[in-house]
């Protein structure tokens, strides 16, 4: 955590990914749905309020997975892909 902070990364809690954006192809961003926790203690999505991320890179950490199947082809195309510039990273 320490060493994310030296390299300026900007952590957003109570978030949940929604979607990733793209755009002929590329990764363009990412939607995520804000959570709170309800009286039981449980951690729920509220999909009235969602907030989007410009990104054109997503990092699957912290022991998240992706189970979509739609997200999971996506991932595979862009993976592929080399020699590419990234400005932006948003790490799930």
């Amino acid at each position: 955590m320490d060493l994310a902070k030296e390299e300026k990364c900007e952590f957003l809690p109570f978030l949940s990914p929604k979607q990733v954006h793209e755009k002929d192809g590329q990764i363009r961003g990412m939607e995520f749905y804000r959570t709170e926790q309800d009286e039981t203690g449980n951690w729920v999505e509220d999909q009235e309020q969602s907030v989007t991320l410009k990104a054109n890179f997503i990092i699957s950490a912290f022991g998240s997975g992706l189970t979509d199947p739609e997200g999971t082809e996506s991932q595979q195309h862009h993976r592929s892909r080399k020699n590419h510039k990234f400005s932006k990273t948003c790490v799930v």
